[in-house]
């Protein structure tokens, strides 16, 4: 649909440039041109930081499997991994925008200063919103403490990342309410809050995934050689030049070259009737209880 306006008085039709031409078209167009590449920046953005994702994840979870076993890894098993990981990089997005809005909704969009100067009382209420900082600076160190003392290996990064989740927020929080950081804080704080709290939550995840399947009596896939020999295994990853698995009855990890591998078959569907804890973790799962027990 064409649109004609009158630039003069004197003119007599859409010609000779007397009128300006608007399209509708033209307006949908670029709407959708404008749609597409938010969509590409979207699409990039998201696959990045499930790949980022990915790489933290095994190199957090080799750190305790063992480097050698990484360095079987190539770009492609990485990416196979980024796949996993774009559900929680969404939900990680999610929650940063939620966040964001509930603090600035909360603080009823004032900054920092401007809450403490509508008190009676600028100076204590000032001290009282620092207490937090204070309790929070005490209570990374003392949860480390506690689970290094009372916990195995495998429970310790649950406890670490519970800590830098309840410090990290504050001490951001705290920095950037300085004057000479308040006014590129306020854009940059749910990125510099949520990223690194997404990023702990990962890493930890990686090492207690490790932990668990280093203890687990789970033999959930049965492995059939080349040479005819069928053994029970837990199997750990799926490279592209083999498998990574754990023997159910030695406990030794191994890899076998996907030329070695005839049959690999599930002796039942792992995680069917757990809990969410248990499918995120691989702790507290009562499938771990149907393994081989120890001699």
């Amino acid at each position: 649909m064409r649109l004609c306006r009158r630039r003069g008085s004197g003119c007599s039709g859409c010609e000779g440039g007397a009128y300006h031409h608007f399209s509708r078209d033209s307006s949908v167009g670029a709407n959708l041109t404008l749609a597409f590449d938010i969509a590409a920046k979207l699409v990039a953005l998201i696959s990045f930081g499930g790949l980022m994702l990915s790489v933290i994840y095994e190199w957090a979870y080799f750190s305790i499997i063992g480097r050698e076993y990484q360095r079987l890894a190539v770009a492609g098993d990485y990416l196979a991994n980024a796949v996993e990981w774009l559900p929680a990089v969404l939900g990680g997005y999610f929650i940063m925008w939620i966040v964001h809005l509930v603090l600035r909704r909360t603080e009823h969009w004032l900054s920092e200063e401007e809450i403490v100067q509508s008190t009676s009382s600028p100076e204590g209420t000032r001290k009282l919103r620092r207490r937090p900082f204070v309790l929070m600076a005490y209570l990374f160190p003392a949860t480390a403490i506690f689970s290094v003392m009372f916990f195995p290996p495998m429970v310790w990064p649950y406890f670490f990342s519970i800590g830098l989740s309840a410090l990290w927020p504050f001490l951001v929080i705290y920095i950037f309410n300085h004057e000479n950081a308040r006014a590129w804080g306020t854009q940059l704080r749910p990125l510099i809050v949520i990223v690194p709290l997404v990023i702990f939550a990962v890493y930890f995840s990686g090492r207690a995934r490790a932990y668990a399947d280093l203890v687990s009596k789970e033999q959930g896939h049965s492995l059939l050689r080349s040479s005819g020999q069928q053994e029970p295994v837990l199997l750990l990853r799926s490279f592209s030049k083999g498998l990574l698995v754990k023997n159910a009855q030695s406990g030794q990890l191994e890899f076998v070259k996907w030329e070695d591998v005839r049959v690999l078959a599930s002796d039942y569907f792992a995680g069917i009737g757990e809990s969410l804890f248990c499918k995120w973790s691989g702790i507290l799962c009562a499938a771990s209880k149907s393994g081989v027990e120890p001699k």
